[in-house]
Order: structure tokens, then sequence, then C-alpha cells
């Protein structure tokens, strides 16, 4: 496994001026857009991996007249940093437990308590689930192809089904969320949900053919299982003409084992080497030949197999 890691980093010189006053009247926020630098030298004490303190500045709403700070980059309300928040969440990513993760911090003299640690996994995964959603939006109608995969996990000694949507033609992932493992109707649910707001128009599944009849889109099974059943196919076939062969069929009578299995091999090349786009070129194959002359054998038609090039 290869981890490309990138912390925020703090930049204690970086300060941008506010866009919007995120003071409250009641319930509502004031919003206004004009402010004056009301302190200009405001410290902040910090842990960091590398500051202990950074300088703020306070500004005053004219709208509210309510007084905030501007802190530099990487730097919060929080007494933590954005990096050592990072940090914390990236090792629990990778393992470790909570107490885990307060412990290793402490030992390089960043000590946080397994409850802050929890904390800030928390509002990562909340974060991330905003910003999927705000892109789910933002391919609104634009997602013709739907790939939904599951997969059966426990979580508090329960089975749950685990959900992953991602745009098929971009690989892009679309959402992510966890669903009861014998509740078919959330499934469906879900991914006519999904469906609605992309737009989508094909659904790339391993299985769930009734659940894309009910919404009405076209299904497909993913590649990687096509390939997949196709080798077993190819192998059951061989592994019994091969040790159990049948009475030869009719239509089959001009055809030896050696070339019902070169025939295996052809279409099993076939599908393996077709691309994402769909089209084959045959010129450089050492199948060439033959798919050129015989796209899709006799042989091959009776394993149940089809495919033109």
């Amino acid at each position: 496994m290869h981890l490309s890691v990138r912390l925020p980093k703090v930049m204690p010189d970086q300060i941008q001026p506010p866009t919007c006053c995120p003071s409250r009247a009641g319930k509502k926020k004031c919003k206004g857009r004009y402010f004056k630098l009301h302190q200009v030298v405001c410290r902040k004490p910090l842990r960091d991996t590398k500051f202990e303190e950074v300088i703020c500045h306070r500004y005053r709403c004219l709208k509210c007249h309510g007084s905030f700070r501007a802190y530099p980059s990487g730097v919060s309300n929080d007494h933590l940093s954005q990096r050592l928040q990072a940090l914390s969440v990236l090792l629990y990513i990778l393992g470790l437990s909570y107490q885990g993760v307060a412990d290793l911090l402490g030992s390089l003299e960043h000590p946080i308590s397994k409850g802050t640690a929890f904390n800030n996994v928390q509002a990562a995964g909340a974060r991330v689930q905003q910003l999927r959603n705000a892109r789910v939006k933002e391919l609104a109608g634009k997602v013709k192809v739907l790939s939904a995969d599951f997969t059966h996990v426990k979580c508090k000694g329960k089975d749950a089904l685990v959900a992953v949507a991602t745009a098929a033609l971009s690989g892009e992932p679309l959402c992510f969320e966890i669903l009861e493992a014998e509740a078919a109707y959330r499934v469906e649910q879900w991914l006519k949900d999904l469906a609605r707001v992309l737009g989508a128009e094909i659904l790339v599944t391993d299985e769930l053919i009734t659940v894309a009849d009910h919404l009405g889109l076209q299904h497909q099974i993913c590649r990687a299982h096509v390939n997949r059943n196709v080798h077993d196919l190819v192998a059951v076939l061989g592994t019994k003409a091969l040790e159990h062969p049948d009475p030869v069929p009719w239509e089959l009578s001009n055809l030896t084992i050696d070339q019902f299995l070169e025939d295996l091999d052809t279409v099993e090349w076939i599908i393996k080497s077709m691309p994402a786009h769909g089209k084959l070129n045959c010129k450089h194959s050492p199948h060439a030949t033959k798919v050129r002359h015989h796209p899709v054998s006799v042989s091959a038609r009776r394993c149940g197999i089809a495919c033109a090039c």
C-alpha cells in the first residue's frame, strides 16, 4: 500500500481578512461584509508540532458591532492546530486506537487525550460528508453511468452493509454509506436517491439487476467480474473437455479438442483485451488472424460467451 500524506500547514504570517461576519444575533447570523481592524496584536497559545504561539487579528463588524478574531492559515479557534488535528486523524485511520493515538502523540511531546482524538475523527468524518454531498450536487445530471459496490462488515458485533458509489466512467468516488445488512429496501432507496440526483441511466453492479429494473435503469456487470467469470468458465470448460469429454454434438463434429481449447483461449483473450471504450484492436495480437476471420466461433457461442470486435 502506498500512501501520499499531506498535512495542513501552519503559516503564522498569512492572516486572511474576513469576508462574512460569523457573529449571531439570536438564531440568525449577522452576515455583515464590512469590517474594521480592531486589534493588530492578539496572541493565541497554540498546540502544534512546531509553533507554541501565533498572532491573530481582531476585527469589528460595522453592521452588528461585534468583534471576532481572524486566525493565520492552519489555525482556528481550537487550541490544537489543524496540522495536529489531522495527524491524530491519520494515526487513527492507520489502525491505532484512540488511546494509541494519545499515547503516540504524548511520546512525541504533543499530548492530547483520547477524547480529543475521538472528537477530531468525528469532526473530520462530518467534514468529509459535507464535502462529498457538495460534490454530488455539483455533478447533478452529469453522471450517466453509476457504479455501486457492496461489502459486509461487522460493526459492534452486528452485520452491516458498506455501500460505495462511484462515477463509472471517471472512477471518482461519490458516496459512502453504511446500510442495514438485511434491509434490501434501504439499498434500493439509497440507489434511487443517488441516481435521481446524478441523472444516472446505467447502473453497474455485480448483482442487483432487479433493483435496476425497479429504478428504470439499464444494468451492467462490472468489468472485473466479467473478466473473472469468463476466466472461471473457460477453466471449467477446458478441464471438462480434457478430463471428461462428452460426445461431440453434430454442429461441432468437425472440431477437435485442441481446436476447442484454442477457441476458449481466443475468447478469454478477447474479453481481457477489451479496453474501457469497448473497441478492440486486433492488429498486433497473436490471435489476430483467428479473430479477424472468426470473431466468435461456434464453440465459443456454445460456451454462452458472445463478443464482437
